[in-house]
């Protein structure tokens, strides 16, 4: 497993995401500059081929992960990932459960009880 990979899903599960949208976010995710992410025409348009999608179902994943507190709109086309997520630090807290990624693993401690 790849660590961005599973921290990525792990993200997606946290946060009740569909899995077509957090294909989505995956890409997102490594189309990235410091957090910022622009999508010029060519960019949705390679965005739509590699998913499979339409345009308006691009509109509707970038949504659901904006509804999600994931993604957050700046202007038309540009967005910015929740830097609590997506920082340097590989670690997720959620529900007093710990999701930690060291040496290319996941730990998990703590509990939901």
């Amino acid at each position: 497993m790849k660590v961005a990979d599973g921290y990525i899903e792990d993200i997606a599960r946290l946060f009740d995401i569909p899995k077509a949208p957090a294909n989505l976010l995956k890409l997102l995710v490594y189309k990235a500059f410091q957090g910022h992410i622009r999508l010029s025409e060519f960019d949705r348009i390679e965005l739509c081929d590699e998913l499979n999608i339409n345009r308006q179902t691009l509109a509707n994943y970038t949504n659901i992960l904006s509804k999600a507190g994931i993604l957050k709109r700046l202007a038309r086309n540009q967005y910015q990932l929740n830097p609590m997520l997506f920082s340097q630090n590989r670690k997720i807290i959620f529900n007093r459960i710990v999701i930690d990624y060291i040496d290319g693993e996941r730990v998990i401690s703590g509990s939901s009880s």
